[in-house]
């Protein structure tokens, strides 16, 4: 898989990342620390989803600066990620696991197939700005190809 190659590179050089993350098992439960210096950018902002009815999807958007750090805290859902028009992958976010998921700017993300359960929380790098949205898929692939 392709990695995130740091802070300072252009859009062009970032990829969509998946992040195992330690966890600790034992006889009181587990642990699963999230160290923010270990992360591929600062969080300014952390939001959570849950109570997503039945068939219903999150996201379905990309950002034009904004980084998101996945995690799955209960439940299990699907995040299908597009990055431009070449790279597209579909990771299936169990809390049982210890993975989770880097969108980079101009990943376009769509969050589906929650668990009744499912409660996902996200790590953003920059506070809410509605113009950071791109939630129109031509524009983003104008965008991206324009790139």
């Amino acid at each position: 898989m392709p990695l995130y190659h740091g802070r300072g590179d252009s859009v062009l050089n970032f990829s969509i990342l998946q992040h195992s993350l330690k966890r600790f098992r034992g006889e009181l439960g587990c642990l699963t620390p999230i160290e923010f210096g270990e992360l591929p950018f600062s969080p300014k902002r952390v939001f959570i989803i849950d109570n997503v009815p039945a068939g219903g999807v999150r996201g379905d958007h990309a950002h034009k600066v904004n980084h998101q750090f996945f995690l799955c805290i209960r439940g299990e859902f699907v995040i299908q990620a597009i990055l431009g028009a070449a790279l597209m992958r579909t990771f299936k976010m169990e809390r049982d696991s210890n993975e989770a998921f880097h969108a980079p700017p101009l990943t376009w993300i769509k969050l589906c197939v929650f668990s009744e359960d499912a409660i996902c929380a996200v790590f953003a790098s920059h506070p809410y700005d509605p113009g950071d949205y791109i939630n129109d898929y031509k524009e983003y692939q104008k965008i991206c190809d324009s790139i």
